[in-house]
């Protein structure tokens, strides 16, 4: 179960692949055998993120096991953060999406540059570092695509 992440092989598990939905079956399982389900990333779309593809489950007889993963939509994104000032923000600043689980916050390299996946079009970045924070709105143009990493800049206020 991996939803919105459709067309997802699973490795080791010749033709088994998500459905439209994220979800898929994999067959003839043995009782009570440690399966390790891993999501083949390489098949990931470029909008969909997955931080833990495998899981580890122990089928019973008769029993549908279900193996989740949380799936993140949006994009993947290279952000040069700068300061109002044109500094840009420090290195080691911790960066998360307004509205978002904070645990999902990255922390910001040299040059103010942050990765960030499952990132929407649009929206507010919450960035502090110390004492100090800032926001920033930022707008993704998707057409500048590098390899399923979209690279933007925007201003820290």
């Amino acid at each position: 179960e991996a939803p919105g992440a459709s067309g997802v092989s699973v490795e080791n598990q010749t033709g088994v692949a998500t459905d439209f939905r994220g979800y898929t079956v994999i067959p003839n399982v043995t009782p009570y055998y440690r399966y390790d389900i891993s999501l083949d990333s390489s098949t990931f779309a470029d909008n969909v993120d997955i931080p833990l593809n495998n899981q580890t489950v122990y089928p019973t007889r008769n029993a549908v096991v279900r193996a989740a993963y949380d799936t993140h939509k949006g994009y993947r994104v290279l952000l040069t953060l700068t300061r109002s000032n044109g500094e840009p923000v420090p290195f080691g600043a911790t960066a998360s999406v307004d509205g978002q689980d904070a645990n999902l916050a990255s922390i910001v390299g040299d040059k103010g540059q942050v990765f960030l996946s499952g990132l929407p079009e649009e929206g507010l970045l919450l960035v502090n570092w110390g004492s100090a924070s800032c926001r920033a709105d930022y707008h993704l143009d998707i057409s500048k695509n590098m390899n399923g990493i979209v690279m933007a800049n925007a201003v820290c206020q």
